[in-house]
């Protein structure tokens, strides 16, 4: 986003030039690969207008454990991984260390959910919902 380079210019300056890498946008073909490759996926929000957490899904269908703050839809997004509060960066640099300390686990874990949440939030399985719904309230009227 538009704080790029300043973030760029921190990882430098803190040494962490090969451990973050800002790759601008993705092809979404391509997005299966970087999650996989991730040891963790953090989406931060700090907003109420965040409103499901679709990355923190897609994350973990690729079998690679997320973080997110407790606002808007991200805690319903999250069946492996963490959730903390918003702008507390010392419990969201906690959490990132407790998963990191254990990677080994939290990705068995992660690999373990990969197939029901794929089949849970497949298109198929969100349009039928959305359908069963639409039919429900169609007959109430």
């Amino acid at each position: 986003g538009n704080y790029r380079y300043y973030y760029e210019s921190l990882s430098r300056s803190l040494g962490l030039e090969k451990n973050v890498r800002f790759e601008g946008f993705v092809e979404e073909d391509l997005l299966p690969y970087y999650y996989a490759c991730s040891d963790i996926v953090v989406l931060p929000s700090y907003s109420k207008a965040e409103g499901f957490g679709m990355v923190l899904l897609e994350a973990q269908a690729a079998g690679t454990p997320v973080i997110g703050t407790n606002v808007g839809g991200i805690p319903a997004a999250i069946k492996c991984g963490l959730i903390v509060p918003p702008r507390e960066p010392i419990k969201l640099a906690k959490s990132i260390l407790k998963i990191l300390n254990n990677i080994r686990l939290w990705k068995e874990k992660a690999q373990s959910i990969r197939n029901s949440i794929s089949k849970e939030y497949s298109w198929e399985t969100i349009a039928q919902k959305t359908y069963d719904i639409f039919c429900r309230i169609s007959k109430k009227k």
